[in-house]
């Protein structure tokens, strides 16, 4: 064998040896390789941390209580309450009311009230101002909604069909909502319809409360008849400064709820 060819050979052989040793994506003989941990894919060691309130919707958060009518001749302690978290800032969140009288003369879906909310107390209640002869006495539908679209204003109609859909929806969320229907022919923007019959009677209601505070099984049963008597209201001024004309004077009738505004919802017992 010439000197020549020796040379090269031997020069060729660590070559080959190192490539295959060291770097098995070198060579064609291992394609089928297993890689290395150094190739996997990067391991995630944790899920990024996340803040659970941000932008979170209370789960209790609830209309909890509603008196539509008050007693006397002026209705001037007329008031929604919610129910949530104990000093819980609500800024973000409204109360929408809409009509819901078909032969009121206005149309059904329409935009009766909006009601920016605040903070709730230390016991989670959030109750709006007294409100005089504002509030529908008959059919209505309360939506509580996070997130209201700004332009959004009283009078917009967000069922311009009639059909008892909404058609339009300017928030972000809705969270709760109830119906108060004294009519079966009038539309209730909500799956708890709330009519004349609660709690087996057979007359108007003025309000209703939820028992106990935030249930929410989505049976009508989740709510009781306000008492009509005004029991509850008796020391409370309401809108102008206005006493309840007559509230307390009659006992109410056991299993109604008292009218507890900013306060946990009781029933009248039976005495």
């Amino acid at each position: 064998m010439k000197p020549s060819l020796l040379l090269i050979l031997m020069a060729a052989i660590p070559a080959c040896s190192n490539a295959s040793d060291t770097d098995p994506d070198a060579s064609p003989f291992f394609a089928d390789a297993e890689p290395s941990p150094t190739d996997a894919t990067p391991k995630i060691d944790a899920e990024p941390e996340r803040d659970d309130d941000a932008g979170e919707v209370p789960v209790s958060l609830r209309i909890n209580e509603v008196l539509k009518n008050s007693p006397g001749p002026d209705d001037t302690h007329e008031f929604i309450e919610v129910f949530g978290g104990a000093n819980l800032n609500l800024s973000d969140f409204s109360l929408v009311v809409l009509e819901g009288d078909i032969d009121s003369g206005s149309t059904v879906g329409v935009v009766d009230m909006l009601i920016d909310l605040g903070t709730t107390n230390g016991d989670g209640f959030y109750v709006t101002e007294f409100f005089g002869d504002e509030i529908e006495n008959g059919s209505l539908t309360i939506l509580l909604v996070r997130g209201l679209d700004p332009e959004t204003v009283e009078g917009a109609d967000l069922d311009t069909d009639d059909d008892g859909q909404l058609d339009t929806t300017p928030w972000q969320e809705l969270v709760d909502s109830v119906a108060l229907i004294d009519d079966p022919l009038n539309p209730g923007y909500s799956p708890n319809l709330l009519t004349d019959d609660l709690g087996g009677e057979d007359e108007e209601f003025v309000g209703a409360s939820r028992f106990p505070d935030g249930m929410n099984t989505g049976a009508v049963t989740d709510w009781v008849r306000a008492n009509s008597e005004g029991v509850g209201l008796e020391d409370l001024l309401g809108a102008g400064g206005a006493e309840c004309d007559g509230c307390g004077d009659t006992p109410a009738r056991p299993g109604r709820a008292v009218i507890t505004p900013g306060a946990s919802n009781e029933i009248v017992s039976a005495k």
